[in-house]
């Protein structure tokens, strides 16, 4: 079991001299923590994530076992070891295409249509890309291979390859 997330207490956020930004501190836990004993952490090697891997099953408009929807699910193709995070949903009527190895964090929105603005377009996200979670990405947008988009953003333009790209509407910040 892997121990982790979140963020950390208060007594571990410290402003370094001269700048007002919190950062987190070296410090270690004491030894009077007692939740450090109970907690392990283990360290997953490369890829033993996805050791057991296999495709979902995708009922049209149901939640999948890993609790994402897919609606038109005849427009998706979906590559080898992707992992798409929980309560996230993907409208494909047009197309999506998610290469091998991308990543898409929980409660994102993938649309191949837009009914509020009338857009229409396949989404392509590349082989390695990250999509972090909350994002939400509109028609006829590809994202590049190994891409990272940050979390909560509006993805309405392309990505290129290997960008960090954040922000609503998002922006490439470093290419």
């Amino acid at each position: 079991m892997v121990h982790g997330g979140g963020c950390p207490p208060s007594s571990f956020i410290e402003e370094s001299a001269g700048n007002p930004e919190p950062h987190l501190s070296t410090k270690k836990f004491s030894d009077s923590a007692p939740y450090e004993k109970n907690f392990p952490v283990q360290a997953q090697q490369s890829g033993e994530r996805f050791d057991n891997w296999t495709f979902p099953e995708i009922e049209e408009g149901k939640p999948t076992k890993y609790n994402w929807v897919v609606q038109n699910k005849a427009g998706l193709k979906l590559g080898y070891k992707t992992d798409i995070g929980a309560f996230s949903y993907i409208n494909a009527k047009y197309g999506v295409t998610i290469d091998d190895f991308v990543q898409i964090g929980s409660h994102c929105s993938i649309y191949s249509i837009s009914t509020i603005d009338d857009k229409i377009g396949p989404v392509t996200l590349k082989k390695g890309c990250r999509v972090g979670s909350h994002s939400l990405i509109m028609p006829g947008v590809t994202i590049g291979e190994n891409a990272v988009i940050g979390a909560f953003s509006f993805v309405n333009r392309d990505i290129p390859p290997g960008a960090l790209a954040v922000g609503v509407p998002v922006k490439v910040i470093k290419n």
